[in-house]
């Protein structure tokens, strides 16, 4: 764990762990106290920066006791807020912060300029970018002003550099924690893909053959059963009653193969460009023309498996409700455009609500991550767009 990162896991906080990373830097607060001892302050402001400083080093403890606590149950730097106590809140540990760096700025000298590193960390591993930038921002401004303030800029400048390496350094490390945390839940992903399919090829090999071959028997049972004669007093009920079982064994077996097809089709990740080659063949055969724009390719590899269930579900309505005769599917390469879009030129919902196929779709589009966007085409039809 690097210092300053708040726990991204849901294992019990470690009280130890936290203590060897975030806090281990409270070190550098001798720094402040080492100015406040050899200013030339009254000794009663002095002993409130002692306080101030003491204060600031309980509070960062508690900062990050309260992170950990918040990251067990928040994707790490998701930007997202708790729905918990107000106490887990990063914005109530910079408002104190900030107060404490203000009243001991007030009340004991620049010398607790100090505190200001610590508040930029904090606001980098604990909020959004755009919010930690204006953080940043902030600390470099008052380490720009508080030394002109005091007519001690010269002496005062290396903590604006401080702040600005240390704002740099925090920045990479969490870009480098993120690429790290989005890589293993990938890894994942891949691992999940990779397991359902060899489950998906074992039943449909074990229990597809075996449930042939129970079809094959039916059949072969049949034929036998044509070869007694009918007109036998004794056969006639014996060979009605086996024939009604064999049909009926026959319908049940045809029933659980079915059944094993779809189970394995839903297990299988669906695969982007087999989707758009299977949308070709399903069009042309109901007489619907398929224009392909862009290359599927270049959609990002999290996301292609939702486009290729998006696609598929959006050509099922098209063949079942659109009566469409044009289909257009697009892979907009623009900034702020659509991962995918998909047009049809055909009735429309026609004041309809959406049916349960487009709520399934939103459904694992907005699980993805996605937006999924259904709207009137231009024209007429149909426009099913999915954003980022």
């Amino acid at each position: 764990m690097t210092a300053g990162a708040p726990v991204c896991s849901t294992d019990p906080y470690d009280w130890r762990e936290s203590l060897l990373a975030a806090n281990g830097w409270l070190f550098f607060l001798l720094f402040p106290l080492v100015s406040i001892a050899f200013s030339d302050i009254s000794t009663p402001r002095k002993i409130v920066g002692y306080v101030l400083i003491a204060a600031f080093a309980v509070v960062h403890v508690a900062a990050y006791r309260a992170m950990a606590i918040r990251e067990s149950a928040l994707a790490p730097f998701s930007g997202q807020e708790p729905t918990m106590d107000w106490s887990l809140s990063p914005w109530l540990f910079l408002t104190v912060f900030v107060a404490i760096s203000a009243t001991g700025l007030a009340l004991a000298g620049p010398g607790l300029l100090g505190f200001v590193p610590f508040i930029v960390v904090f606001g980098v591993f604990n909020f959004r970018w755009a919010i930690a930038g204006v953080i940043f921002a902030g600390c470099a401004i008052a380490c720009f002003v508080v030394p002109i303030v005091y007519d001690l800029f010269p002496e005062l400048m290396f903590f604006l550099i401080i702040v600005v390496s240390t704002g740099a350094g925090a920045s990479f490390t969490r870009m480098a924690e993120q690429t790290s945390l989005e890589r293993a839940a990938l890894q994942t992903d891949l691992a999940v893909s990779s397991e359902r399919n060899r489950v998906a090829r074992d039943v449909h090999d074990v229990l597809g053959h075996s449930l042939t071959a129970v079809i094959l028997k039916t059949q072969v049972c049949s034929r036998l059963l044509e070869t007694l004669d009918p007109a036998d007093e004794k056969n006639r009920s014996t060979i009605d009653k086996m024939r009604s079982e064999l049909d009926e064994l026959d319908t049940v077996s045809r029933q659980a193969m079915a059944e094993i097809r779809s189970t394995v089709g839903g297990l299988r990740v669906a695969n982007l460009s087999d989707e758009i080659a299977a949308a070709r063949a399903v069009l042309a055969d109901a007489g619907v023309s398929l224009t392909v724009q862009g290359e599927s390719a270049a959609v990002p590899p999290q996301h292609a498996t939702t486009l290729a269930w998006v696609t598929r579900e959006s050509i099922t309505n098209v063949v079942r409700h659109a009566k469409a005769a044009n289909c257009r599917i697009e892979f907009p390469s623009g900034s702020g455009e659509p991962l995918i879009r998909i047009t049809d030129d055909g009735v429309g919902f026609g004041g309809s609500s959406p049916g349960n196929g487009i709520r399934g779709m939103q459904e694992r589009v907005s699980d993805a991550g996605l937006q999924l966007q259904t709207s009137p085409a231009s024209d007429r039809g149909t426009r099913v767009e999915v954003r980022v």
